[in-house]
């Protein structure tokens, strides 16, 4: 009986012998796998940067302890072993949506620009360059710069019969009007046809030959009344050319008549405004109307506006009273009735001498922030007004604006926000 106890007892000691065995087998084998697994993470791991590399170059020789090992090696195969495949950043950057960058166009504006008569006396006894002497600067840091052209560039051509006041100036003109930072002019008022149709046509081409842009006439009606589109800045700015002042009916343009846009009748320049709102950022619309001397802006040329800006203008620049009239706030955009004379002889009557730069930063949605510059026209050439004359101009245009007024630093506000 007891040697069969002690059978028992010696086959439950061998058994035991052998479970040991076994599982010091599958502990250093274990122990081994860790060591692999280390060596293949250390060698396949993230890429340190150079910071990194040199922190840790005093832990570089350094060989784990058992329970470190024991450690990363249950990470690693829990990585492994319970994680489903990922792509790492390292590998495959995630590619974020580009941020939408500030798409802004500066623009700025002038009024009258008369260069024949006297002024024509004046530019060829001190030079072509003589308006611009003290103002061009101003032009220049615009990404566009546009005026009322009030008299055709030609040394050809008659003058037109039963005219008052006729124009024009010398095409010596025109490379200083490039230098002075201008791109772009009205065409479309009641000077531009003074000597003929040659005149208008000289002036056309000079300005294409010079880089600039003429607006508002043409060969005929489709020319007259088509947009010239400049983008500047990723913005896309069209700008139209009308008038409501012209001696005589034969001055517009029609289908195969060369002539001005006119907008005595609303319907063409609608359609001309509504088409080039389709094709650009924002639309521009310089228009010649208002009465001479008259500070205030009329039902007829308030309407207008209005039905400019409903059809798709995003600002409207007046000329032709040569005096300066309001501005107004209309749905969210600008209109400036009269920026005045900005290069013109002065005809003695109050308000010829006051006039003004407006200075207009938008965006590619055409919302636009307006800032007035007080500029006194001299004899044919204008000057910034001093600070505190500055501050009086401003205060007299907020009594004949709409909507809106002038702060003393020249910003422009709505009064409808």
């Amino acid at each position: 009986m007891n040697r069969s106890r002690n059978q028992r007892i010696s086959k439950r000691n061998q058994t035991l012998k052998r479970r040991i065995r076994r599982y010091l087998l599958l502990i250093l084998g274990i122990g081994v796998l860790i060591v692999c697994l280390y060596t293949v993470w250390n060698f396949f791991g993230p890429i340190q940067t150079d910071q990194e590399i040199e922190q840790s170059t005093d832990r570089e020789l350094e060989k784990p302890s058992n329970q470190e090992a024991l450690d990363i090696g249950e990470k690693i195969v829990d990585r492994i072993g319970n994680q489903e495949p990922e792509i790492e950043s390292e590998v495959v950057p995630k590619i974020e949506p580009e941020m939408e960058t500030s798409e802004r166009v500066n623009l700025a504006f002038v009024g009258d620009i008369m260069m024949g008569a006297n002024v024509d006396k004046l530019l060829k006894k001190h030079g072509y360059d003589y308006p611009y002497l003290h103002i061009s600067s101003l032009l220049q840091e615009a990404d566009i710069a546009a005026g009322n052209m009030e008299n055709p560039i030609t040394d050809r051509g008659e003058p037109v019969d039963n005219k008052t006041y006729v124009f024009r100036t010398s095409p010596e003109a025109v490379p200083e009007m490039v230098k002075a930072g201008f791109d772009l002019f009205n065409l479309a008022n009641n000077h531009t046809l003074d000597y003929g149709l040659i005149g208008m046509q000289d002036t056309i081409r000079l300005l294409r030959e010079a880089g600039l842009y003429g607006i508002g006439a043409g060969m005929n009606q489709e020319e007259a009344y088509e947009p010239a589109m400049i983008e500047k800045n990723g913005v896309r700015v069209a700008y139209i050319g009308l008038t409501k002042v012209v001696p005589t009916v034969s001055w517009k343009a029609d289908k195969n008549i060369p002539g001005l846009a006119e907008t005595y009748n609303h319907t063409r320049p609608i359609k001309a405004i509504e088409s080039a709102s389709e094709i650009s950022d924002m639309v521009v619309v310089m228009v010649h109307w208002g009465l001479e001397g008259e500070t205030e802006a009329r039902i007829d040329e308030r309407e207008l506006a209005h039905r400019y800006i409903d059809a798709g203008a995003d600002l409207v620049i007046g000329s032709h009273p040569h005096v300066l009239q309001g501005i107004e706030s209309y749905k969210g955009k600008w209109i400036a009735y009269s920026l005045g004379n900005f290069i013109f002889t002065t005809s003695g009557r109050s308000g010829t001498k006051e006039t003004a730069i407006i200075q207009a930063s938008c965006s590619k949605a055409g919302d636009c922030e307006l800032k007035v510059v007080p500029v006194l026209n001299g004899i044919a050439q204008p000057i910034q007004m001093e600070d505190e004359a500055a501050k009086v101009l401003y205060q007299q245009i907020t009594e004949i604006s709409f909507s809106a007024e002038v702060h003393e630093d020249g910003s422009v506000h709505s009064l409808l926000q």
